[in-house]
């Protein structure tokens, strides 16, 4: 049985996803399935540096866990 891994980045764009994937490829055992996604191109924070940006991208990355 393999393992499964979401990682889900918290900005608001798709830039980072495939480095992100490269790193986890790298550190992960071969039977592992590796999905990266970010909550995508829309409207919002583009880092979470600030605690009010965080707050901003809390609804969309719940509806991406669920």
């Amino acid at each position: 049985m393999s393992t499964k891994l979401l990682y889900i980045d918290p900005i608001y764009s798709d830039e980072d996803v495939g480095l992100f994937e490269s790193h986890f490829r790298k550190m992960v055992e071969q039977d592992t399935e590796i999905d990266v996604i970010s909550l995508g191109n829309k409207k919002g924070p583009l880092h979470q540096e600030y605690n009010c940006y965080e707050v901003l991208a809390m609804p969309d990355l719940i509806r991406q866990v669920i």
